[in-house]
Formats: structure tokens, C-alpha cells, sequence
């Protein structure tokens, strides 16, 4: 399953950036990532990429992180998932506004936001199963009524969006 979750910038308003692309010299970008060496080089790879200098950029390993130092005023905006963000908001509080979400830009191509389960290749039981009753509730309606609680709608279902779609990228 994928989901199409566009990211958001929540903002302290301490910096007069217009656009999460037009980063100002006192605005700090964070991305989150997982504990993975990898994922947490490519995150400050694209934030790179997509105009902000490398000493304006923090990593850290979870959200809730990111939105703490965003109210302790160590960063001046942090980007993530617009539901993410809203969720954050609703559940911590503070005097911060969410953007409206965005499809990223890299390199000059669009980025297709997304999110996935992911299954060692020799779990292709499973894989299967699960693939299996994800259609079914996709169907019968059954996904959209156990995400919606968790901000999601029916904008951020993958449509026909395949994995193999994804990795082509």
C-alpha cells in the first residue's frame, strides 16, 4: 500500500519565508528520517538539492522531534507530511501555521510523495495476504474508514499508483 501524502511546512513565522522553495537565511529546514544512515543522507541530499545551504539543515529521527525544536525555537520551519503536520498541531499545540501541501521538485522532475509497508522478499505469504485484504477494504470502503480518523482522506489513496511506478523513478 502507498499512500499519497503531499508534505507541508509548519512554521514559526519568525522568518519571513515565503515558500517552502525560498528558504531565507535565518530559516533552518528539518528533515525527518528513520534511524538509517541512508534515508537520513538521501533526506539532507533533496533538502540540498532544493535550494537550502547545508548548514541550515538538521536531521532528526522522528517527528515529534522535529516539532519540538520547532517550539523551543532551535528551527524556524519544519517539513513534513501535511497530515503529519496538522496531526502535530492538534495533539502538541503552539502558536505555528501549516502550509497547504505541495508536490516536491527535484532535479527539475515532480516527486511523487509517498508512503509504503515493506515485507522481506521471503515473506511472500504475507505479502500476498496483505495485498490481498488491502484491496478488498479499498472495495468495500473499509481502508477510507480506518484512516480517516488519523487525517487521511480519499486524496491521499494511492488511485492506480503502482510500487513498480514508484521504483521506476
Amino acid at each position: 500500500m502507498t499512500d499519497r501524502s503531499t508534505p507541508s511546512v509548519a512554521s514559526s513565522g519568525r522568518s519571513s519565508t515565503p515558500s517552502p522553495h525560498a528558504p531565507t537565511a535565518r530559516t533552518r529546514a528539518v528533515a525527518t528520517t528513520t534511524a538509517i544512515d541512508l534515508a537520513a543522507d538521501a533526506a539532507r541530499e533533496a533538502v540540498e538539492r532544493s535550494g537550502v545551504p547545508a548548514d541550515q539543515i538538521e536531521t532528526v529521527d522522528n517527528q515529534v522531534s522535529a516539532y519540538e525544536l520547532l517550539q523551543k525555537g532551535r528551527v524556524d520551519a519544519v517539513a513534513l507530511s501535511t497530515i503529519s503536520l496538522n496531526r502535530l498541531l492538534e495533539q502538541r499545540g503552539g502558536d505555528f501555521e501549516v502550509t497547504e501541501g505541495f508536490i516536491p521538485v527535484v532535479d527539475g522532475e515532480e516527486v511523487t510523495p509517498a508512503g509504503a509497508l515493506a515485507f522481506r522478499k521471503s515473506d511472500t505469504a504475507l505479502l500476498d495476504e496483505v495485498n490481498r485484504v488491502l484491496a478488498e477494504f479499498k472495495e468495500n470502503g473499509r481502508l477510507l474508514e480506518i484512516i480517516e480518523p488519523f487525517g487521511f482522506t480519499e486524496q491521499e489513496l494511492p488511485g492506480d499508483l503502482t510500487i513498480e511506478q514508484l521504483c521506476q523513478a
